[in-house]
């Protein structure tokens, strides 16, 4: 560029500068034990189209619930399928734990829960829901096979969302 009145040539420098900001946000996270999770997350609606509904994937539904939409219940890791074991929050620290043992009894504390929701508004339901869920309820208690289905489809969601955590 010119200067008119000098004549002079003046280059300038397009120099970009950068300032990077960075912003970091601490959040501490008091993690449950297993176990000892907090549900007052989980609404009566919410609880109520699980009843309506019920089958394993409800139960399912009901678990990632639990453990995966409050970060204080993150208390189990399940880094893959192929382990035998699982890592549990316990008094403060990681307990490694029996895979199977644990996901059973995950799976049927989790029933409980729904299933007190369920004897408390019985008497408000459908004839058409009762009989649905109370069919249901049955297929749970008696089948093995059913109990291994939501065990794979628990295992499943739980390892998913470990990867999501891990990536995070």
């Amino acid at each position: 560029i010119k200067n008119k009145k000098e004549g002079k040539k003046i280059v300038r420098n397009n120099v970009n500068n950068t300032l990077n900001i960075m912003n970091q946000n601490n959040i501490n996270i008091t993690i449950n034990d297993f176990g000892n999770e907090d549900i007052s997350h989980i609404n009566y609606q919410f609880v109520l189209d699980i009843i309506s509904k019920m089958n394993g994937s409800a139960i399912i539904k009901y678990i990632k619930a639990v453990h995966c939409d409050n970060p204080c219940n993150l208390n189990i890791i399940l880094p893959n399928h192929k382990q035998k074991y699982v890592l549990l929050w316990k008094n403060n620290k990681w307990v490694l734990n029996n895979k199977k043992s644990i996901l059973d009894g995950m799976i049927v504390k989790n029933f409980d829960r729904i299933n007190d929701v369920y004897e408390k508004i019985e008497y408000k339901l459908p004839p058409k829901i009762k009989k649905e869920y109370n069919n249901y309820a049955d297929t749970f208690d008696k089948s093995s096979e059913e109990r291994e289905l939501i065990k794979n489809g628990a295992l499943n969601m739980l390892v998913e969302n470990n990867n999501k955590l891990l990536k995070n």
